[in-house]
């Protein structure tokens, strides 16, 4: 949940130097969401809310700015800014752009202290909060290509209506990276079914995974892809998964074994089938263990891949 760690940081970088006028004309510090999390197996992200100035950003935001103009970018930034179509074009006018701005990237989050390496930019963080969303920060691979290391997930924490497709936060089941289905703590067997039921709670860790299934829907899983019979179906049908990475022959990519997703529960998986550990380990999830559904991909509001 690497490469293109930084596919989209242009416009949400940029950005940064106008929300940081505007922090400072308003006068004063402003508390903003940091999202970090340990590269843990099952890919958890956390978000904890840690104060940072206004100040900060406005020094780190000006190292951006000399680090992109030492490298030869001489855009007007500033004016820039205002427009993501304009920072898009930018980019791709300039075949070096990229590179630099990664580069340029790394060392304004350098600037920042340690805590806050995995910061939030201002202005998204503003619109996020007016849009009741939360941002989480990915600190894996297991939702790739969907979601990069490093990139931000939108999440909307209430008021949402959960259906196959969607990318959720959620707790997993305690001993999930150990890979321990439940009730009783066993490890599955590979190549059979994949876990039918979770142990009876729930971690106190957050990961991030795409809902494959539903309450009582029939699923297995073959080469890497999701083959799903819902009620009222006679046959099973496979995803429509050309988000996904797929993980082909691998013994923890086939479970061709049906199961029927309890009542209340849902069957999670990472679009980086070869590489997350998730419901095939470890079991659906109930509702309740479900802290939001992702709205947005990126911090200029860029849909996730395979939404419906």
């Amino acid at each position: 949940m690497n490469a293109g760690r930084h596919n989209r940081p242009t416009a949400t970088a940029l950005l940064l130097v106008f929300v940081c006028l505007l922090l400072a004309a308003c006068g004063g510090a402003s508390k903003k969401t940091v999202s970090t999390g340990a590269n843990v197996r099952g890919h958890p992200v956390n978000a904890v809310k840690t104060p940072l100035t206004a100040t900060a950003y406005r020094r780190a935001v000006a190292r951006y700015a000399a680090c992109m103009r030492a490298n030869g970018i001489g855009e007007d930034l500033q004016a820039a800014n205002r427009s993501v179509a304009r920072l898009e074009a930018i980019a791709k006018s300039n075949p070096k752009f990229a590179k630099v701005d990664i580069d340029c990237y790394t060392v304004m989050r350098s600037s920042l202290p340690g805590a806050h390496l995995g910061y939030i930019p201002p202005g998204s963080l503003i619109e996020a909060l007016n849009a009741g969303l939360t941002i989480y920060r990915i600190p894996s691979g297991s939702m790739e290509p969907t979601l990069r290391i490093g990139q931000h997930a939108y999440v909307q924490t209430a008021s949402y209506h959960l259906q196959t497709g969607d990318i959720v936060i959620f707790h997993p089941p305690a001993g999930a990276v150990q890979e321990e289905c439940g009730p009783k703590p066993h490890v599955v067997r590979l190549g059979g079914a994949a876990c039918a039921q979770p142990v009876s709670e729930a971690a106190n860790i957050r990961f991030i995974k795409r809902v494959v299934a539903g309450p009582g829907d029939q699923i297995y899983i073959k080469e890497g892809h999701v083959y799903l019979k819902v009620s009222g179906m006679s046959t099973f049908v496979r995803e429509q998964d050309s988000y996904i990475r797929p993980c082909g022959t691998s013994p923890e990519c086939n479970f061709p074994t049906p199961i029927t997703v309890p009542p209340g529960h849902w069957f999670l998986m990472g679009d980086n089938r070869g590489e997350s550990d998730d419901s095939r380990f470890w079991g659906p999830v109930p509702t309740g263990w479900i802290v939001g559904a992702v709205r947005w991909c990126s911090a200029i509001h860029t849909a996730c891949a395979g939404d419906r």
